[in-house]
């Protein structure tokens, strides 16, 4: 026990002498894209490919991170993610990395079509709480931007670049998700000219990972391609770093790969799926248990709406066709105890309307509400108004004492349990179904194998 403190007092006291000489720096990076082409992450890359070749010392204390962010803010980006790379730099060196910061991104905007709102921000507060939070709600809420400028005020001893464009918000908030949490990983490829994958090639490099690996085909349909005009050739995502490894063969992709960078992210993690006690106003995220107490509405198209109430509030929740949860949906009966997940956007005359991502059904039996039947003839009685009873539309008794008849049923069994939307219909942050089960505590650390077509 003895030799085992000595060694962990060593440890620590060479993370002490290093970042005695060393600066942790946290760069957030947020909307370099734009409708002519551009892509934050690409940016990253060519910015760490010039950072990391012109200071020689310098070294990531974690592998670039991709944060999404809430997907219901209607002025997102794309992909509405932030990027946050995480470095120790000589001290003395830290204005260099700005400037190489903001050289890059001057260029990167001016000559390769990227965004003009672009946002960034350097600083050396990873664990301020204010930052925590700023990530917790862009998230799950509006971020205004008056909120992000207080924020910024209060770590303003420890900022060395701020860059305001739209994507400030994101670029702190990027920053701020140094938190202990389940992770996935995503090796991205850059592309020169077309963006085409050899799909055998592919399945060829995917044997035996398949267990590492998500959300990248289904029924023999690759889904790693965008199809913007972005400079992505290709994301493939995974649980495992080192799993990824297999797909960086150019032999694999008939375009011709210009990099690769891989990102620890938030992706597919139901991070945003957190629990609300109130109504969901537009633009939030989140869950909420509650009985359905109205029948399924379905519209145009095939979509479903569905009232539910729970604490005393009512709300109206909507299961689109696309994701394979209108089915489901359609089977719902009053009375039934469901949670829902999703984001809140706003609709014309109703209000906020839950866009749901994942329902979960609580098994019950089936319950049947009737109308009492004539103890005259047998036939089903009718409502003879409202506080007037009942009347027998066959022979036309009349009476205020009978009741609804209330019955129990096998419910059917299948629409018990957790619902998530077809793998194609699957967004960034909704957790596929693949991933239940594999969830894992991960916390930032220097990258543990390959992560860049630039590293050794």
């Amino acid at each position: 026990m003895r030799a085992l403190s000595s060694v962990r007092s060593s440890k620590e006291a060479l993370h002490s002498s290093l970042m005695s000489v060393f600066a942790e720096l946290h760069i957030g990076i947020d909307d370099v894209d734009s409708p002519r082409g551009g892509c934050t992450t690409h940016f990253t890359y060519v910015f760490l490919r010039r950072l990391l070749s012109e200071i020689l010392e310098a070294r990531l204390i974690d592998y670039p991170n991709l944060v999404r962010l809430n997907p219901a803010i209607p002025f997102k980006t794309r992909g509405n993610g932030g990027v946050a790379v995480r470095l120790a730099v000589p001290k003395g060196l830290v204005s260099r990395v700005v400037d190489i910061l903001h050289e890059s991104l001057d260029y990167y905007i001016g000559e390769l079509g990227g965004g003009g709102d672009a946002g960034a921000l350097v600083v050396e507060a990873p664990a301020h709480e204010g930052l925590r939070r700023l990530y917790w709600k862009a998230l799950t809420d509006y971020v205004h931007r008056d909120y992000l400028m207080t924020l910024l005020e209060k770590v303003g001893d420890l900022t060395h670049y701020v860059r305001g464009g739209r994507g400030l918000v994101g670029a702190a908030a990027a920053i701020g998700w140094y938190i202990p949490s389940d992770c996935t990983y995503e090796l991205i490829l850059y592309r020169n000219g077309e963006r085409c994958v050899d799909k055998d090639a592919f399945m060829m490099a995917a044997r035996g990972l398949t267990n590492a690996l998500f959300s990248n085909w289904v029924d023999g349909k690759l889904l790693v391609m965008p199809h913007g005009p972005d400079p992505v050739l290709a994301g493939i995502r995974g649980e495992d770093p080192s799993a990824l490894l297999a797909f960086t063969d150019p032999k694999i992709y008939c375009g011709s790969v210009s990099g690769w960078m891989i990102y620890r992210t938030n992706q597919g993690t139901n991070q945003h799926h957190i629990m609300r006690a109130d109504a969901l106003r537009p633009y939030q995220t989140g869950c909420f248990d509650g009985v359905v107490v109205s029948r399924p509405e379905i519209r145009k198209g095939g979509d479903v709406v569905i009232r539910v109430a729970w604490e005393g509030v009512t709300t109206y929740a909507a299961f689109f066709r696309e994701t394979g949860l209108s089915g489901v949906a359609r089977s719902l009966l009053i009375g039934d105890a469901v949670r829902v997940c999703g984001t809140a956007k706003y609709w014309e005359r109703i209000g906020a309307v839950i866009h749901a991502e994942t329902l979960i059904v609580w098994p019950r039996p089936a319950v049947t509400v009737r109308n009492p039947r004539c103890p005259r003839c047998g036939a089903r009685m009718k409502s003879a108004g409202k506080r007037k009873g009942w009347k027998c539309p066959k022979c036309g008794y009349r009476s205020s004492e009978l009741r609804r008849e209330i019955t129990l049923g096998k419910r059917e069994p299948l629409l018990a349990g957790l619902h998530v939307p077809r793998d194609e219909a699957i967004k960034h942050l909704i957790k596929p179904r693949q991933r239940y089960g594999k969830e894992k505590v991960c916390v930032p650390s220097p990258p543990m194998t390959r992560w860049s077509d630039f590293t050794p």
